[in-house]
């Protein structure tokens, strides 16, 4: 499941982050939400140049959406590269940062 143009559906959303259009990448949107909803997931350690580089992009793309796609940051490492351990589980096998992963429901 997925939604139409989730991430185009504000024409300048995926622009932001320099990527083509995403429309036709996914089927209708799942009606209701619940455990079928779409979440944009960045991984990021706090010390890491490059997350912090796209972190502006990241918020500015997350405000302009108005679409189906909830957007989410998730912190694995923090400013002196030590492990976050509230997201510990959520960053299991993570090898680079930063990561962007999208997911309907719990499903990668």
């Amino acid at each position: 499941t997925g939604a139409t143009g989730a991430l185009a559906a504000s024409p300048s959303a995926s622009a932001f982050f320099g990527l083509p259009s995403l429309q036709g990448l996914f089927g209708p949107a799942a009606p209701g939400g619940g455990g079928d909803h779409l979440e944009f997931r960045e991984y990021y350690a706090a010390a890491c140049p490059h997350c912090q580089d796209l972190a502006p992009k990241w918020h500015e793309a997350e405000n302009a959406y108005s679409g189906p796609v909830k957007f989410r940051q998730i912190e694995c490492a923090d400013d002196t590269w030590q492990p976050v351990d509230e997201n510990k589980d959520l960053c299991q096998g993570l090898q680079s940062y930063p990561t962007m992963q999208l997911f309907s429901g719990d499903n990668l």
